[in-house]
């Protein structure tokens, strides 16, 4: 007779019997109401046999859980061990393999067709699909058009009230502000509840700071270096009936805070309430993209000389700041190639594109060229149905040491950040041009306080 081989002893049990009385189950009718743009298996390309994949789906429900929830555990370790308790995880070795008690079926219900125009400026969500656009490198990307619908089903096996709780959590969070594929802090790939039944079961009654803060129950995490929604700041808009008004006007919040232009009636003295100047208020031809009031063009200008530029720096050479970092990277940038007509041709020509960089930890860590954004803006659904635009500004402490700068890529063995433009990631321009980031510690409180003096919005701290 023959023995069945043994298993070797270090497996999981895969194969466990979960009480059926044990089990948790939701399924919730979704629709994609912004256009769905990448979280394919290769970047900027969207999964055309799975547009909605399940890796995804539970990517993001782990971030959320974080952020809510990863403050009540006392230290790193903690937090380790009991997000593999939940969502499962591969471990140190291979004994520590631990399978997820949280299972994902997505069953679409509804197609779309996709689309690779490419992005100009002028278009409403230009903002969110940037990098979708056509270059020299690659064509437009593909994206599914908004109306795309699915089933999500999340289960919870052997559940406990604690892990009901905590993965309920989840999906209330990344209901109101995750999504699918890429982009979607940005607006991108946004969910809403296609029955009022899941809209009531699964939406804040209201959606300002106080109510939703009581709808999530976040737990404080400052300090612990990851992002939280307790201490996020969050500020909504009007209320619309569909979901693109509602995400183009945040988009536009965003985009005028960066990169806004003063009005033709605005005088020089009162430039700087804008981000970039007017070209009729300076030298040279209508059309061209006026000079830019953030610091960080003047800290290249000053540590590299006339041969990067033909404008004279405007902030000292010893006051260097990166706050454009604080939005996430990567940052690129590019100085005018062709002088303004009329004028002298550059000294010298200017630089190819720069890339902005951090190190977590000083001196001690690899130069790093992505963080992501702490700042989502989307649309938020309400239980009526209806959609506000939204911002929200995830509480994330970095470290103390924290430096950002230009990455500068001669040396051979890996990039580092050149010593002449680095600075603090948190510091913050001394006497900036652009005025609302005066006596401001950060670029949140700038960005936030700009929010409600100039567009009226309502929010706080959640």
């Amino acid at each position: 007779m023959n023995n069945p081989p043994k298993r070797p002893p270090f497996l999981p049990d895969y194969a466990r019997v979960v009480p059926p009385s044990s089990i948790v189950s939701w399924t919730l009718p979704l629709e994609v109401v912004t256009p769905l743009y990448g979280g394919g298996p290769r970047p900027r390309d969207v999964d055309r046999a799975t547009p909605v994949r399940v890796s995804g789906v539970r990517g993001q429900l782990r971030f959320w859980w974080r952020a809510l929830f990863a403050g009540q555990l006392r230290n790193p370790r903690a937090l380790y061990q009991r997000e593999r308790e939940l969502w499962g995880g591969l471990g140190a070795n291979a004994r520590e393999v631990s399978c997820s008690r949280v299972s994902i079926a997505v069953s679409v219900t509804k197609t779309t067709s996709t689309e690779s125009s490419d992005v100009t400026i002028g278009q409403p969500d230009a903002y969110a699909l940037w990098p979708a656009r056509e270059t020299n490198e690659a064509r437009a990307a593909v994206r599914f058009r908004p109306g795309l619908a699915f089933d999500l089903e999340v289960r919870v096996d052997g559940a406990s009230p604690k892990d009901v709780a905590e993965v309920r959590g989840a999906l209330r969070a990344w209901l109101l502000f995750g999504g699918v594929g890429g982009r979607t802090r940005r607006g991108c790939g946004a969910v809403a509840l296609s029955t009022p039944a899941g809209r009531a079961e699964w939406l804040p009654e209201r959606l300002d700071p106080d109510s939703v803060r009581g709808w999530l129950s976040p737990h404080p995490s400052a300090g612990k270096g990851f992002p939280s929604l307790a201490g996020a700041g969050l500020y909504v808009g009007a209320t619309t009936p569909g979901a693109a008004p509602a995400w183009h006007a945040a988009l536009t919040w965003l985009r005028d805070f960066r990169q806004g232009t003063n009005p033709r009636s605005t005088d020089v003295a009162a430039a700087g309430a804008f981000a970039r100047l007017r070209p009729s208020l300076q030298p040279g031809a209508a059309g061209r993209p006026g000079r830019s009031r953030w610091p960080e063009p003047d800290v290249v200008r000053n540590a590299f000389g006339p041969r990067f530029h033909d404008h004279v720096p405007q902030i000292k050479t010893d006051d260097r700041s990166w706050p454009r970092a604080q939005f996430g990277l990567p940052i690129q940038m590019q100085f005018q190639r062709n002088a303004r007509p009329g004028a002298q041709p550059y000294p010298n020509q200017p630089p190819p594109r720069l890339t902005v960089g951090w190190r977590p930890n000083g001196d001690k860590d690899k130069v790093s060229q992505r963080l992501a954004s702490p700042l989502i803006v989307k649309p938020v659904q309400t239980r009526t149905g209806h959609f506000v635009s939204a911002a929200l500004w995830l509480d994330r402490t970095l470290p103390a040491s924290a430096q950002a700068g230009r990455v500068d890529r001669e040396r051979r063995d890996e990039p580092q950040l050149d010593a002449r433009t680095t600075a603090p990631m948190s510091r913050m321009p001394a006497a900036p041009l652009f005025t609302p980031l005066a006596g401001k510690t950060s670029v949140r409180d700038a960005f936030c306080d700009w929010l409600v003096a100039t567009h009226r919005l309502n929010g706080g701290t959640l």
